[in-house]
C-alpha cells in the first residue's frame, strides 16, 4: 500500500530548503520527497556549498546532517549563523542518532533521518514557522 503525504498548507508551498549533507543518497531521497510536498529543494553537501547557495538563494529553512566527512553540522551552522543575511534563517538538525545537548541558540529542531510521512512534515512545517 503506498501512503502519499502532501504539504497541505499553500503556506509550505515553494518554501525554499536547503539539505545540508554527505550522503548524496539522503539528499537525492529527502529532495525527492520535500519536492513531492511541494517545497524548492536546494542540496549542498558542505559547508561551502551550502554558503554559496544561500548568497544565491533566498532559503526557508536549512536542513543540517549533525555528521559530516570532515566537519559537523554545528560547523556549518555557526559559519551561516556568522553571515548577518543568513542568521535569521530557521535550522534543523539531522541524524539517524539522537543529540544529546544540541544547541538551540542554532537549531529551531530535530529529526530523525528514520522518520517520514506526516511526523517530519509536521516538523518541517513548525520550523518554518
Amino acid at each position: 500500500m503506498k501512503i502519499t503525504v502532501r504539504a497541505n498548507s499553500a503556506q509550505l508551498t515553494h518554501k525554499r530548503v536547503l539539505i545540508v549533507d554527505d550522503d548524496q543518497s539522503i539528499l537525492d531521497y529527502y529532495k525527492m520527497l520535500l519536492e513531492n510536498w511541494g517545497f524548492d529543494v536546494y542540496t549542498a553537501s558542505n559547508t561551502e556549498e551550502s554558503l554559496s547557495i544561500m548568497a544565491q538563494q533566498h532559503i526557508d529553512l536549512a536542513i543540517i546532517d549533525l555528521h559530516l566527512v570532515g566537519e559537523t553540522g554545528l560547523n556549518v551552522a555557526e559559519s551561516m549563523n556568522r553571515n548577518e543575511d543568513f542568521r535569521k534563517t530557521p535550522k534543523m538538525a539531522m541524524s539517524s542518532t539522537l543529540p544529546r545537548g544540541l544547541p538551540k541558540d542554532l537549531f529551531k529542531s530535530f529529526f530523525n533521518k528514520s522518520w517520514s510521512g506526516n511526523g517530519l512534515l509536521g516538523q518541517l512545517s513548525k520550523a518554518i514557522h
